[in-house]
């Protein structure tokens, strides 16, 4: 991981100093990613009662970061909500751009 934030840190072509970096900064702690990774994970099993696995959570993550997901609504400027499917299940997820993570899912209506 930290190779990865140094790497960010260097211009994205030789000559372009003022270039952006090639990955988002460091916005929350690794601590604060499980927290939201954890919470999100209890809420699927007591909301939706499906049990997801680190991997599966991931999975969830990069389907709406790629566009699988269906967008269904916006909470705010930084969370959205979206169809995400999980094994054949459809899930309500709600994410956060901010900290680029799934960071709770509804209970289906």
């Amino acid at each position: 991981m930290t190779d990865l934030l140094e790497r960010s840190k260097e211009p994205t072509s030789a000559g372009d100093q003022d270039a952006k970096p090639l990955y988002p900064k460091q916005i929350t702690t690794p601590e604060q990613q499980a927290y939201f990774r954890q919470h999100a994970i209890e809420r699927a099993l007591e909301r939706c009662g499906i049990e997801l696995s680190l991997l599966d959570y991931e999975l969830l993550n990069l389907s709406i970061v790629h566009g699988h997901a269906t967008f269904l609504s916006r909470q705010d400027y930084r969370r959205k909500f979206f169809l995400v499917d999980h094994q054949g299940t459809p899930m309500k997820a709600l994410y956060d751009k901010v900290h680029h993570q799934i960071i709770t899912f509804i209970a289906p209506e």
